[in-house]
């Protein structure tokens, strides 16, 4: 197609595909907390105009990983979402692959759509990367490619989490943290993953201590989800995966009292604070171009993607933890 023409039908598919599956997503949370989904879920949709101004192909992967998430909780569909979870995972598996892993781990019908949504995937990389190897233009894509993301990460570069990269208020996760303290991406990147491994090995110990249900299912999917942005890179465009944590946040507002002010407005102020628009607005009024800065200043303008992500995922642990021992207290009580 001519260019204008592609970029159309590209923003028009991708942009269908996104609202298709919040749509699902929302489905799911409405009947749980209806108001409380409608403020998460409008305030999400509000945050995400730039990746759907972009095209940017996160937009496709978060509805065709929500999509794919939906038909598998709701075993219906399951061979489409099964494809659409793959395509996910081809595209951008730092998104979704969180979410795959829950699945992976569980036992049953869940771990045999992961293996088959992994093989799937497998095929489905095959035929372009055997025909990348062969041909002699892109015989050698996959050292050119760890040169490209190599020097993206250099010293000021894109992908550097530093304060020399004026960039970095754009990456999610500790690293960009980590580096006001100390200014080294490797050790940064190891503190980053390291604290991941120990959060992950207590999300299984909790998660999988209780029986399976819909709701293990839902506050499982969205505490790994949270915890994979402290160590894996994202930008501020992908923070609109978070659609997949609302079936928890419905089912903790409508089950727990408690929660039903304080989740919300973690979660709404969570989107806000990682969004373009908030940028803009540090940019405009609070730090405007050539104003000197402190640390202080950077870490909390210029870091609010990353620090907010964070403590929602300190929230949703929280969360999950204090609806699991009010199960187990129910279970004992059953018996």
């Amino acid at each position: 197609m001519r260019w204008p023409i592609a970029h159309l039908v590209w923003l028009a598919f991708a942009t269908a595909i996104f609202l298709t599956g919040l749509g699902l997503i929302a489905r799911l949370c409405l009947r749980m907390a209806p108001i409380a989904t409608a403020l998460g879920l409008g305030t999400l949709l509000l945050t995400s105009m730039v990746l759907i101004e972009l095209g940017q192909p996160a937009e496709l992967v978060i509805g065709l990983g929500s999509i794919g998430t939906w038909c598998l909780l709701e075993r219906r569909f399951l061979v489409p979402g099964a494809l659409c979870f793959a395509f996910a995972l081809i595209f951008k598996p730092h998104l979704v692959g969180a979410v795959w892993v829950y699945f992976a781990l569980c036992r049953g019908e869940y771990r045999r759509w992961a293996l088959r949504i992994a093989l799937l995937t497998i095929l489905l990389c095959l035929p372009g990367i055997t025909y990348a190897g062969a041909h002699p233009a892109s015989a050698h894509w996959i050292g050119e490619m760890r040169g490209n993301i190599t020097s993206l990460g250099a010293h000021g570069k894109a992908n550097d989490p530093g304060p020399a990269n004026g960039d970095a208020k754009f990456i999610v996760g500790l690293q960009p943290i980590l580096a006001l303290v100390r200014d080294d991406a490797p050790l940064c990147n190891r503190v980053a993953w390291g604290l991941g491994l120990l959060l992950s090995i207590g999300w299984v110990a909790i998660t999988f201590r209780t029986r399976p249900s819909r709701e293990r299912d839902y506050c499982a999917i969205a505490t790994i989800l949270l915890i994979s942005t402290v160590p894996v890179y994202h930008r501020e465009y992908d923070v609109s995966v978070l659609v997949l944590i609302f079936p928890a946040y419905a089912h903790v507002c409508s089950r727990l009292n408690g929660w039903r002010i304080a989740l919300p407005i973690a979660t709404i102020s969570t989107l806000l604070f990682a969004s373009t628009e908030f940028d803009w607005f540090v940019n405009r009024y609070v730090l405007p171009p050539g104003a000197q800065v402190t640390r202080w200043q950077i870490f909390m303008w210029q870091r609010s993607a990353s620090w907010s992500v964070l403590l929602l995922m300190l929230v949703f642990l929280a969360a999950q933890g204090r609806w699991m021992e009010i199960e187990r207290r129910e279970t004992a009580q059953g018996r």
